[in-house]
């Protein structure tokens, strides 16, 4: 029986393995770092359907998270309206999102051989197979099948690779009907996550590198402008959308600087199978992880038969990690380096050490030691993603996860903190708080957390002490300091130290109306 008789079955066993790993996660929790808050929001946005006359189309004219008053970021209507088909369908049953988790990815994983299978021709379908498969059972996409918000990346890679599939296809067909295809899946692609706006200056280079008389036909062109036109259209959406977008200016070079670590560490992660972690902040990062990373990748390009091919992968692989690390301001917006985050970008290794795969597979005398390292390889990727999925169960597996590889992460702390003090563990809760504030002084809202804690336990003097030394914190932007305060003392009544405290925020900034619609929002605690 010949291997093109045979490639399938690789196809079919990967699926029942993955299955095998992963299904237990549709009865998983919610950890409670962004799942809670994404699955509150649709609850809302449903309510609000019938009491507001809401429609779909208003997800497109507000955040993922609309409730948040600053700093909106994320314009994403699309992940949203997976996420609220979850909620309408489960009627906020947590299984029915785990479901479609697990049917993203899925769908992820054939698309993916299919796409490899159209840019790379001539290689052999079981190395493809085999490659896709160790590919998504690597423990460094864990999160993106266990954790509710890490869909959203596989959302994007599904649509990321139906427009590569559609490209390739107007490459070499030129019909009109995977011209539209193609824009309806790039179209898809920035809708559901901000990256996905690189998609054509990839599929340019695609063109210059392998089919340059593609670069002048009138197809090309026609489908660059569509594109074009696609962005503006969105780049308008999304600024009417963010009510509050972040306005700090970003440091580019700075931010590069910070963030440049991550770009080896991922690679590393994938091909040591180690230093994972729910909350991964560049801190915690292992150096040695991030130089063997950078040393396979230096030798995998300079051992592949194909180098255009590894050019176009090592594009790829920067092009998508790029806006994440040159605006992913660490202090204001994004001190995580998700390992989800990871799945689109690492694509474009695997275009570099496919054809080196190929090579050594395809010479006879290696084809048992190819499968016993192959086979081995995927013993130990599976056995580590069974036991690295289990930090997504629950909030408590999910802290405890989160401290442990990133001990130096401020959230990680104040999550261990919000579900110590749920399950009455005081002691504990009030130390895991202590911590937050001594790695990151300037969040205020864990002082507020720490106060609500000191106070329901009969701590007053602890507790307004904790607020005082708030009021002395110098490194805390003033506006956002006074604001805060105010927030904190309406909600508790003290209307001569919340008149106080807006009077001092208003000195700090020129949006006053904005400030007033902010407090407005405010219900004091006792009210009704």
């Amino acid at each position: 029986m010949s291997y093109k008789s045979t490639s399938p079955i690789f196809g079919l066993s990967f699926l029942i393995l993955f299955l095998l790993i992963f299904s237990r996660t549709i009865f998983f929790n919610v950890t409670g770092f962004d799942d809670v808050i994404l699955i509150n929001e649709q609850q809302v946005f449903l309510s609000q359907v019938d009491e507001n006359n809401k429609s779909i189309s208003d997800l497109f004219s507000q955040d993922i998270f609309p409730s948040k008053k600053t700093n909106d970021v994320y314009f994403r209507p699309l992940f949203a309206f997976s996420l609220l088909k979850d909620q309408f369908l489960g009627n906020g049953s947590l299984v029915y999102y785990h479901i479609a988790n697990l049917i993203v990815s899925i769908l992820a994983f054939f698309l993916l051989y299919f796409t490899l299978r159209n840019y790379m021709p001539k290689t052999n379908k079981i190395v493809l197979w085999l490659s896709s498969g160790l590919f998504f059972l690597n423990p460094l996409f864990c999160s993106s099948v266990c954790w509710i918000p890490g869909r959203n990346d596989t959302l994007l890679l599904v649509s990321v690779l139906l427009t590569m599939l559609t490209f390739k296809k107007v490459q070499l067909t030129q019909k009109p009907i995977f011209g539209i295809l193609n824009v309806t899946a790039f179209c898809a692609a920035i809708f559901i996550k901000e990256s996905a706006i690189v998609i054509p200056f990839l599929l340019l280079l695609y063109s210059l590198i392998f089919c340059k008389d593609f670069l002048k036909s009138k197809t090309l062109i026609t489908l660059s402008s569509i594109w074009s036109i696609m962005i503006i259209i969105y780049l308008i959406l999304r600024n009417n959308a963010l009510e509050n977008p972040i306005t700090a200016s970003y440091n580019i070079l700075g931010n590069f600087i910070t963030n440049i670590i991550s770009i080896p560490n991922y690679i590393g992660k994938f091909f040591t199978l180690s230093n994972f972690s729910p909350t991964p902040i560049v801190p915690d990062m292992n150096i040695l992880v991030s130089i063997i990373g950078a040393i396979i990748l230096i030798l995998g390009i300079k051992f592949t038969p194909n180098k255009k091919m590894a050019l176009f992968g090592i594009s790829w692989f920067v092009l998508f990690l790029l806006p994440g690390i040159i605006f992913a301001n660490p202090i204001l917006v994004n001190s995580y380096h998700f390992e989800h985050r990871a799945i689109v970008p690492m694509i474009g290794i695997l275009f570099v050490f496919i054809p080196l795969l190929s090579k050594l597979y395809l010479k006879q005398n290696n084809k048992t030691l190819f499968y016993i390292a192959y086979s081995i390889l995927l013993l130990v990727s599976s056995i580590k993603t069974l036991q690295y999925s289990s930090s997504f169960k629950n909030e408590n597996n999910f802290s405890k996860a989160a401290i442990e590889s990133s001990p130096n992460c401020e959230t990680a702390w104040v999550l261990r903190g919000s579900y110590e003090y749920k399950n009455k563990k005081i002691t504990d809760a009030i130390k895991s708080y202590k911590k937050a504030i001594s790695i990151n002084p300037t969040i205020t809202r864990n002082y507020f957390n720490l106060f609500k804690i000191y106070y329901s336990t009969n701590q007053q003097k602890n507790a307004f002490d904790l607020i005082e030394e708030l009021k002395t914190n110098k490194n805390i932007d003033p506006y956002t300091k006074h604001k805060d305060l105010a927030i904190f003392y309406k909600s508790i009544n003290d209307t001569a130290q919340f008149e106080q405290q807006y009077q001092l925020a208003k000195k700090h900034t020129k949006d006053i109306e904005q400030l007033k619609k902010i407090l407005a929002n405010v219900n004091p605690a006792n009210s009704n």
